[in-house]
């Protein structure tokens, strides 16, 4: 069954053997990170479900965080394609729908970033659509208005240079499959964003209630 969800950036430079120093501009990034891997120990975490849009650092740098103890025979690995972003949300739902009578207790990361447009230095150049971007994704999530997200112009996506979307939009449809055969409710929060880069870096989690509890 589905237990808990986070949302996790992944640029290498957060691992400490690669950013030294220069972990002191993402400390929120990484306390964000830390939260949340104490509440994979607290759920009892035994199979994590990791969707990225990037192979290699995609998958590592989340799950240096985030694996807590969780061996790599049980955890699983996506990589995005260029599929539509209902598509994920779709496949989102029917993932769910696959484990839900699976008594391993399962975590979904997903694994991206955000604009990759918030400044002139970073990859990409300035476009005002970045931050904007990036303001739009976190208020969906924090609401967890998975309609708000899959309702944004094509064209306002593609200016804010975003790479986590699609695995967001994975999380958010499994956790919307969960509340709806389920009856509960989702309980979603944003530990922290920063983007000191020119890269928008999104901490979140999402966890599901009964309503009787």
């Amino acid at each position: 069954m589905l237990v808990y969800g986070v949302v996790s950036p992944h640029p290498p430079i957060i691992l400490p053997w690669v950013g030294g120093e220069a972990l002191n501009e993402v400390k929120s990034t990484i306390s964000s990170l830390k939260k949340c891997e104490k509440k994979l120990e607290k759920f009892k975490i035994d199979r994590i479900y990791i969707i990225s849009p990037h192979q290699d650092h995609g998958f590592a740098v989340p799950l240096y965080y985030l694996q807590d103890g969780v061996s790599s025979e049980k955890i699983e690995r996506r990589l995005v394609d260029f599929e539509d972003y209902q598509y994920y949300y779709d496949e989102g739902v029917n993932f769910e729908k696959e484990i839900s009578s699976d008594k391993n207790r399962w975590c979904i990361i997903a694994s991206g970033d955000l604009s990759h447009a918030l400044k002139e230095e970073g990859p990409y150049s300035f476009h005002p659509d970045g931050p904007r971007l990036d303001k739009e994704i976190v208020k969906a999530f924090e609401s967890f208005d998975s309609k708000r997200l899959l309702g944004l112009d094509r064209s306002f996506i593609e200016n804010g240079a975003e790479c986590g979307l699609r695995s967001i939009l994975f999380l958010m449809g499994a956790f919307d499959s969960l509340k709806n055969s389920g009856g509960g409710k989702v309980i979603s929060h944003v530990y922290s964003y920063e983007g000191p880069w020119g890269v928008g870096y999104m901490v979140a989690d999402v966890v599901y209630k009964l309503c009787n509890k």
